[in-house]
């Protein structure tokens, strides 16, 4: 693997939540020293039906 492909590690993510009225709230995950170049490749969004509460899993 090389290094632009291994997984990030905690502590190494950004999010940013949007909320506004057309729809559903939507979390972006992206790595925290992404390039400009890279971003645009780099992210994951979500919306509101697939976020789980954390204590679901303990």
């Amino acid at each position: 693997m090389s290094d632009d492909a291994a997984p990030a590690q905690p502590g190494e993510l950004e999010h940013v939540t949007v909320t506004d009225d057309e729809g559903p709230p939507t979390c972006t995950i992206f790595p925290q020293d992404c390039s400009e170049e890279k971003l645009v490749t780099h992210w994951i969004t979500a919306e509101e039906s697939s976020f789980v509460a954390l204590d679901r899993w303990q």
